[in-house]
C-alpha cells in the first residue's frame, strides 16, 4: 500500500513564512524574483509563495469586507 508524504513544514514555519511574504508585499518588493529568493530561503515552490500570497490577500479583502462602512470612511 502506498503512503502519502505528511506535511513538510511545521504551522509555526508556516506562520513564519507567510509573515514573511506579508511584509514584502506591504513594502511594494514582491516581484518574481523576491518570489523566487523567499521560496529559495523557505524551501518551497515559488508557486507555494505564490498560494502564500493569495492567503495573505484573500484575509486582507475578508478583514475589509467585516469592517463596518463608518470605520471605512475614517
Amino acid at each position: 500500500m502506498e503512503q502519502m508524504a505528511g506535511r513538510k513544514h511545521t504551522d509555526a514555519q508556516v506562520e513564519r513564512r507567510r509573515a514573511e511574504v506579508e511584509m514584502v508585499l506591504l513594502a511594494g518588493e514582491y516581484s518574481i524574483a523576491a518570489q523566487q529568493k523567499l521560496a529559495q530561503r523557505h524551501n518551497v515552490t515559488v508557486r507555494q509563495i505564490q498560494r502564500d500570497c493569495a492567503e495573505i490577500r484573500s484575509g486582507w479583502r475578508q478583514a475589509q469586507e467585516d469592517t463596518p462602512s463608518t470605520e471605512q470612511r475614517a
